[in-house]
């Protein structure tokens, strides 16, 4: 099975010995411990049966149900403060950051501090389902981006 690092995106091969679930591996790259979750080993099972069969579809497992909904939601609205926050004291340089597609560079230290105060608020596990600091800001810039056409 290949598990991907959430933090650093490098692809671990994992043995079929070790595909228990609440197991646990720590990236060699990086770090990160990885707890695998049972829908995970479910889920190649899954896409196990479909190589067998001749189909070619890949689908990403669901995300953890063993996460509730509301600590998502804190994640999502906690990033979202961050990226208001910087919008709110920057507009006209973020909005013109937007327009020449270079964000990220712009605002780097900002986004760095945000990133810290949202892995400090944020528990790891929930942090593991997604990335949803940085799904939060792809939105904002997304959304600035029709503001602004």
């Amino acid at each position: 099975m290949v598990v991907i690092c959430p933090k650093c995106k490098v692809r671990l091969k994992v043995r079929e010995a070790k595909l228990l679930p609440g197991a646990k591996f720590k990236c060699p790259k990086c770090g990160a411990v990885l707890m695998l979750r049972r829908h995970a080993v479910a889920a190649q099972k899954i896409l196990d049966d479909k190589k067998t069969l001749g189909e070619g579809i890949i689908e990403e497992p669901a995300r953890s149900p063993s996460v509730p909904d509301e600590r998502v939601e804190k994640a999502k609205r906690l990033a979202r403060t961050v990226i208001n926050d910087i919008y709110i004291y920057n507009s006209a340089k973020l909005d013109e950051s937007v327009r020449n597609n270079n964000f990220y560079t712009v605002f780097a230290s900002e986004l760095k501090e945000g990133k810290k105060l949202y892995d400090q608020r944020v528990s790891q596990e929930v942090r593991l389902v997604a990335d949803f600091y940085k799904e939060e800001i792809e939105s904002f810039i997304s959304a600035r981006k029709k503001a602004l056409s």
